[in-house]
């Protein structure tokens, strides 16, 4: 599994954990039909999302300018929240990367236009993380 193939697995994994409350290790047999194989990072960036979901929460909704976390499509809002648990948690990914591959998945599973609320949105993230004002 390529970081992008677990990148999407692991987007897939935060949506529909939004969708239904069914705990990580049932979702991961259920992935198993399209993506036999889960890899450790797919695994780890999900749990590391959904373990710090308020965190990660509070970040995004610090930095969203008209919007309220609670108005955010739900693709929307899973492609952000991995996002920005790669960028709190996961130091050794570079934030370009991070941003360009939640702008293809939102391309991929988004409406329209949706990949660039996703591009401002973790652009406002990414500044106010590296500037040091991030809460873990």
């Amino acid at each position: 599994m390529t970081r992008r193939e677990a990148r999407e697995a692991a987007f897939k994994l935060v949506f529909s954990k939004s969708i239904n409350d069914q705990p990580l290790s049932e979702m991961y047999s259920d992935l198993e039909d399209c993506l036999p194989e889960l890899d450790d990072f797919a695994k780890l960036l999900a749990e590391r999302t959904l373990s710090n979901l308020a965190a990660i929460d509070d970040l995004i909704s610090a930095n969203l300018v008209g919007w309220s976390i609670g108005r955010i499509p739900k693709v929307s809002l899973a492609l952000l929240r991995i996002s920005a648990a790669q960028l709190l948690y996961f130091e050794d990914i570079p934030d370009s990367v991070v941003i360009n591959e939640a702008v293809e998945l939102a391309k991929l599973y988004g409406s329209d236009d949706e990949y660039v609320f996703i591009n401002g949105a973790l652009r406002g993230i990414l500044t106010t993380v590296r500037s040091g004002s991030k809460e873990q």
